[in-house]
């Protein structure tokens, strides 16, 4: 028998997000709409909270999909939210990483990469983060979460690299 693990993934309201929406919906995962952005407009950044809590409260098994760098950066610094719910609800952290061994770069200000045709993409499942410190500042808490993301992201790009 085959074990079916239901995933969400996070993706903002905005229509630039509509692409990578559709793709997570043929994926099967489910959406959960709304941005940690901060402006004049609330961009359903409390809904996505509430929303995750909602999920990892259900019983049974349950992923959600972050970008931890939010949706305006910085680059590689994680959001202390994430590290904040999964200590609340008792959940693991684990990062996903990947690279191509070619792609295109955006000059965007995450300088995102798009694998090119054929390329052979590598993956990293990183370990769980395990946090047993309760007493973490915020600032403690993002700097943890950013040195484990990037440091599985090194890895993964070293692969790239050395398998071109």
């Amino acid at each position: 028998a085959i074990n079916h693990i239901h995933a969400y993934a996070i993706a903002s309201k905005h229509g630039d997000a509509e692409i990578i929406s559709r793709i997570f919906k043929r994926w099967g995962f489910s959406l959960i709409r709304g941005s940690s952005s901060k402006g004049k407009k609330d961009k359903g950044g409390r809904d996505v909270i509430r929303q995750m809590s909602s999920i990892f409260d259900a019983p049974g098994t349950s992923i959600i999909a972050i970008t931890n760098d939010g949706p305006k950066g910085p680059a590689h610094i994680a959001k202390p939210g994430s590290l904040a719910i999964a200590r609340k609800k008792d959940v693991q952290l684990i990062t996903i990483t990947g690279s191509a061994t070619r792609y295109f770069e955006f000059k965007s200000w995450d300088r995102f990469r798009l694998p090119k045709p054929f390329s052979t993409i590598h993956l990293n499942i990183a370990t769980p983060l395990n946090i047993d410190d309760t007493t973490l500042t915020s600032d403690e808490e993002v700097n943890l979460l950013s040195n484990y993301m990037n440091k599985e992201q090194s890895q993964v790009d070293k692969w790239a690299v050395e398998n071109k």
